[in-house]
């Protein structure tokens, strides 16, 4: 009998069964079902925090993990870079994790899988109304102008969303 637990994993890609019995259970590969996976508790979670923990893989097979601002877009994110490690990352390892802050007892858990890529086609921070809107006021904080910070994180990367776990 399987052993359920109060985390919740919507898919693809996943192994099911208990340790030591895993099977392939299939892939679910439409939009319709990525959309299921964003729940609307998981969605007001992204839309009301600022940052996401995003964990790259460098070419060594080395884990990257650092802090970056993004945006909700439909049912991918929208994250600018700086042109560093991390689209370096990106292009010779697409597969990324993404984590939210939890409480401070650990909960309130949202944890994604995902593919990146570059977005060569997505319009600069500068000219983003939402992702300014959004990020506006800690850009001002900073000291830049929307054109400033364009020009410093001028790499978009775009992650489709694969899996979705939160508790």
């Amino acid at each position: 009998m399987p052993i359920h637990s109060p985390l919740q994993t919507v898919g693809y890609n996943h192994r099911c069964g208990l340790a030591g019995h895993e099977r392939p259970c299939g892939e679910v590969r439409s939009q319709a079902y990525r959309a299921l996976m964003l729940t609307d508790r998981v969605r007001k979670r992204l839309e009301e925090e600022r940052v996401i923990w995003m964990t790259t893989v460098r070419k060594d097979g080395q884990p990257q993990t650092s802090v970056v601002w993004y945006l909700l877009d439909g049912d991918e994110l929208l994250i600018y870079s700086k042109e560093s490690i991390r689209p370096t990352n990106v292009a010779s390892h697409p597969r990324v994790a993404l984590n939210l802050n939890s409480d401070e007892w650990g909960s309130s858990i949202v944890s994604i899988e995902g593919k990146a890529q570059i977005d060569g086609d997505a319009v600069p921070a500068n000219v983003n109304e939402p992702f300014l809107e959004r990020y506006r006021g800690r850009i001002d904080q900073y000291g830049w102008t929307p054109e400033s910070f364009a020009r410093d994180y001028p790499v978009a990367i775009r992650v489709s969303i694969d899996k979705v776990r939160a508790w």
